[in-house]
């Protein structure tokens, strides 16, 4: 009989392709990881993943078994939490997705309630490199319960949506640039500029790509950052122009302009409607929904 701690572990090597990543996650030593994979490939009579250096990748079977383990763990986190719904406490998993540079200065102060509040609830919060897109995707196929996100288009109807802030982007320019002396600059005027950018996926990156597509205008762009400290840094030094978060730059103030249209961020935090762990959904969702006074949500698709 399978085990459901094997299916556990074996799925977050699946997730993380690595089974360092995943036995810090998890967390376990590393060689008990490998072993307890390693029985439950003997126990299928299959190899799960192709071992290649510090990477591995799941084979046929890894791909079969990824998709009903994650049926199998569901359904057991729901009775769990069933059962402790009936005995007046909520418990489980929570699954959390946030950006690797997310401007939203009320997350920690969200995380300490939560833990407070629902004590027995595990939280498990992963950072997302590639962007608002991919945390979205993770949401809609239940690989996450609930994630903060950026998005300029409209929210499918299998997510919910509860729109938190909203503030617009300061454009950052070199100091000897043609366009440094004003306080607000035309987006027009930004036609054939050369930019520092963010990876395709971000959300600032495909607002900004939105605006300019409606406006018929192009750009160029010169490099590609992760981050906002970074993007400003470059700017100034000459290499572009570049769309920054204000709140995410505490204490910058000197080369920031504001634009005109505005450009507005938004974040949002969306939750699957299908979550691993429902009860815990819906209580974090509604301590957000309490602690703040949601801005208008967009319409969806």
């Amino acid at each position: 009989m399978l085990e459901l701690r094997q299916l556990r572990h074996f799925m977050v090597v699946a997730e993380e392709l690595s089974f360092t990543r995943a036995a810090r996650k998890i967390p376990i030593a590393q060689s008990a990881l490998s072993a307890s994979v390693r029985s439950l490939e003997r126990r299928l009579h299959t190899e799960l993943f192709r071992r290649t250096g510090h990477s591995v990748v799941l084979t046929e079977s890894g791909e079969v078994l990824l998709v009903e383990a994650r049926k199998v763990l569901r359904a057991a986190d729901e009775a769990e939490e069933a059962v402790a719904d009936v005995e007046g406490g909520i418990r489980g998993r929570l699954r959390i997705g946030i950006l690797q540079s997310l401007a939203f200065g009320a997350l920690t102060d969200l995380l300490i309630t939560f833990r407070r509040r629902w004590p027995l609830v595990q939280m498990e919060v992963r950072v997302e490199p590639r962007g608002s897109r991919e945390l979205l995707r993770a949401v809609q196929r239940s690989r996450l319960d609930i994630a903060f996100v950026t998005l300029p288009d409209a929210y499918p109807q299998d997510v919910h949506v509860t729109p938190l802030s909203s503030e617009p982007l300061a454009l950052v320019t070199p100091d000897d640039h043609p366009l440094a002396g004003k306080e607000t600059i035309a987006i027009d005027d930004l036609g054939g500029e050369a930019f520092v950018d963010y990876p395709e996926g971000w959300g600032i990156r495909r607002m900004v790509d939105q605006v300019f597509s409606e406006r018929h205008l192009e750009r160029e762009i010169i490099i590609e950052v992760a981050d906002c400290s970074t993007a400003r840094q470059l700017a100034l030094g000459g290499l572009g122009v570049a769309f920054v978060i204000t709140s995410a730059l505490p204490g910058a103030e000197p080369a920031l302009h504001r634009t005109e249209p505005a450009i507005e961020f938004e974040v949002s935090l969306i939750a699957s409607k299908k979550p691993a762990s429902r009860a815990a959904t819906k209580a974090f969702v509604t301590m957000v929904e309490e602690m703040f006074s949601p801005i208008p949500r967009r319409a969806t698709n």
